[in-house]
């Protein structure tokens, strides 16, 4: 039995605007299978098979969401119990993601109410002194070691794709429609995920979150929580009532796992991560990022002629934006809470821009002619009526 201990804490928060929760989280010792419920502080031993974290972000509307984001979670803990040694942890996980992906996905297809329904996972498996990092989509992971929060995760999404472009800088980030994720588990039959690891040190505490939380704290501010929390169930419960407070738009998910135990060094050199950032290559083109910034960020100076055309983040226009690149809006009636963010590969977003241009090619082609008929015309007119004044 390892000597490393874990204080954890997990819970799923509806908020305060959904009628439904489509987030689900999971902690689970893979020993024993034991899974905990969320929202209760524990302290565990991790076991010779290590300790699973999962959350998952479910999207498609009504039920489906919550079925996807179900199907995540419970799939990830069927696949990785027992962890066995002729294999790599990496291996596991990915292959736990990979099935998690098919599940739903097969579910989808033979359930065409649910079609388009997705989830994003985060998953880490604490096993032999290591954590164990995998992720699709946008639900994040952060690392706390000694006062300094570092990001694990990089958001498969638009907007950070925009930023990776130079398209957007930074401080224009907020005027992209936030809810456009480029990959999700079960709306494609393969999906990548970014796999990462890391060794733990004595005293960290991981940070898993959907983006319920995340667009609402900033990592410093999990940073001062945690600082001033008695527990982290404290300072998990401190930050979703602050994110209720600041709106509670969307559901609320956060998992937060300290980690003790004599075996964990307590040196700052094995903070560096190791893994692949770059795993996830579904990258937007040049154009499109182009396109794109150049529709919903305006041009240097005309900040106050964006905000009044409703393209500020603030604004009711970019958060109900269509969540195609290119595509119609949902249906007016359809509530908030059932947009569903669509995920497109480069190849599909290219071909709906080139019939997008032919499109306009058309257009302008049936205006030159339109524009020459009527100058003939005034030209004839001008001619008759020369002749009428000669007589």
């Amino acid at each position: 039995m390892s000597d490393i201990s874990m204080s954890l804490f997990a819970d799923s928060n509806i908020g305060m605007r959904r009628s439904i929760n489509e987030d689900s989280c999971l902690i689970a010792d893979l020993e024993t299978g034991n899974s905990e419920k969320p929202s209760q502080l524990l302290t565990h031993q991790v076991g010779e098979h290590g300790y699973l974290m999962v959350v998952s972000d479910g999207m498609g509307g009504a039920a489906a969401g919550e079925v996807a984001s179900d199907f995540a979670v419970k799939t990830m803990l069927e696949k990785l119990l027992k962890l066995t040694t002729d294999r790599s942890v990496a291996d596991q996980l990915r292959e736990a993601v990979e099935t998690a992906n098919q599940r739903i996905w097969n579910h989808a297809e033979e359930n065409p109410e649910l079609s388009g329904m997705g989830a994003t996972l985060t998953a880490i498996i604490a096993y032999d002194g290591k954590a164990h990092v995998a992720q699709v989509g946008d639900s994040r992971a952060y690392l706390l070691r000694q006062g300094v929060i570092e990001q694990l995760t990089k958001d498969q999404s638009l907007v950070q794709a925009l930023l990776d472009s130079g398209m957007v800088q930074p401080e224009q980030a907020h005027l992209i429609p936030q809810n456009v994720i480029l990959q999700a588990l079960g709306t494609q039959p393969a999906v990548s995920a970014v796999m990462t690891e890391f060794e733990l040190c004595r005293n960290d505490a991981l940070i898993m979150c959907s983006d319920g939380l995340s667009n609402k704290i900033t990592p410093e501010e999990m940073v001062d929580i945690i600082a001033n929390a008695p527990s982290v169930e404290a300072a998990g419960s401190t930050m979703i009532a602050l994110a209720n407070e600041r709106g509670g738009e969307d559901n609320i998910t956060v998992i937060i796992a300290k980690f003790d135990g004599e075996s964990l060094s307590e040196k700052t050199e094995s903070k560096r991560i190791t893994g692949n950032f770059n795993a996830f290559d579904k990258n937007i083109s040049y154009e499109e990022a182009q396109y794109i910034a150049n529709r919903y960020v305006p041009p240097a100076g005309s900040e106050e002629v964006a905000e009044s055309e409703g393209i500020n983040a603030a604004s009711t226009g970019i958060l109900k934006m269509p969540t195609t690149f290119g595509g119609a809006a949902a249906a007016p009636e359809q509530e908030a809470e059932d947009e569903t963010p669509v995920i497109e590969d480069a190849e599909t977003i290219a071909a709906r821009e080139a019939v997008a241009q032919k499109h306009n090619a058309s257009e302008r082609k049936t205006m030159m002619v339109m524009w020459v008929v009527a100058i003939i015309s005034l030209l004839l007119l001008a001619v008759v009526g020369y002749l009428m004044l000669k007589k």
